[in-house]
């Protein structure tokens, strides 16, 4: 059996003086993890070594054996670079998904206070609604507009959230809630600021997690396609409301459900994701402690 898969001799190598490398097929070429991509290729192609291929004279690969190591160097360079970044990003994501994760709860909460089959206006329960709201939306876009230093669509998500709520809080406005033309115009323009928002938000979401679980990432996209079903199925309730009443409170009742269902399981897909960057920073402070 040759020494290496490619046909350089160890005893001439520079990289084996310099690395003190074991010889190839105990250093770079091991197996299972080793990070060659002659040996990776030599071995997926059941061969002992280079000689045997039919390829060999043509191949882009082993013509670049002479600038293996280099390769091999910059890609473990490139890779500890990424993995620093990937480190300060979960740290600061694990802190503030988790911040959002119970903001999104005590939103849930605001929903209930101020909904109007359970609160009359202007009463306790409600202005505590409203007060919990304003808190809501400003942490929130505060959030997300802390986080868009990591990833730029946050900081369109956090400009809706917030302009979201100003619309909505235009309702109240003395001069205003007593119009309903106003007052459906005004749901309209706040959904569809909502939509946007909760687009760029998870689609962060998904961007941001997809290193560290692509199956999670790829959760994310299609909430969002429940999540602007609920949303037009709330649009067509306002529109009709302008016609029949009953119609406008039926599409109204199945948006509502669908929005509790898709609220559900975001909160799931944030705990989740912020649980896997704090997970991610804990094993690599470990990992960084045991060394």
């Amino acid at each position: 059996m040759a020494e290496t898969y490619c046909g350089k001799t160890c005893a001439q190598c520079v990289e084996k003086k310099i690395s003190s490398c074991p010889g190839c097929k105990f250093g770079p070429a091991r197996q299972p993890d080793g990070d060659c991509a002659i040996a990776l290729c030599c071995r997926g192609k059941g061969h002992q070594d280079c000689t045997t291929c039919s390829f060999n004279e043509t191949c882009y690969t082993l013509r670049g054996k002479e600038h293996m190591p280099e390769y091999r160097s910059k890609a473990v360079e490139a890779e500890q670079i990424r993995t620093a970044a990937l480190t300060k990003r979960a740290t600061i994501f694990g802190r503030w998904l988790w911040v959002l994760f119970w903001l999104t709860i005590l939103n849930a909460i605001t929903s209930v206070l101020t909904g109007k089959p359970f609160t009359e206006a202007n009463s306790v329960r409600f202005i505590i609604g409203c007060v919990l709201g304003a808190v809501y939306a400003l942490a929130c876009g505060a959030i997300l507009i802390r986080l868009s230093f990591e990833e730029e669509r946050y900081r369109i998500a956090g400009i809706c959230v917030l302009a979201s709520n100003a619309v909505g809080a235009l309702q109240y406005v003395p001069g205003i809630s007593g119009s309903v033309l106003w007052i459906l115009l005004l749901s309209v323009v706040s959904v569809m600021i909502s939509s946007y928002g909760a687009y760029q938000e998870l689609a962060a979401h998904s961007a941001v997690v997809v290193d560290l679980d692509s199956r999670l990432a790829e959760k994310w996209p299609k909430l969002f396609k429940a999540y602007i079903l609920a949303s037009l199925t709330l649009l067509c309730g306002i529109l009709f409301a302008l016609i029949s009443p009953f119609l406008g409170g039926l599409f109204g009742l199945v948006s509502t459900l669908g929005l509790i269902v898709v609220s559900g399981l975001k909160l799931v897909y944030l705990y989740k994701t912020a649980k896997l960057f704090r997970k991610y920073t804990l094993d690599t402070s470990c990992a960084n402690t045991e060394i």
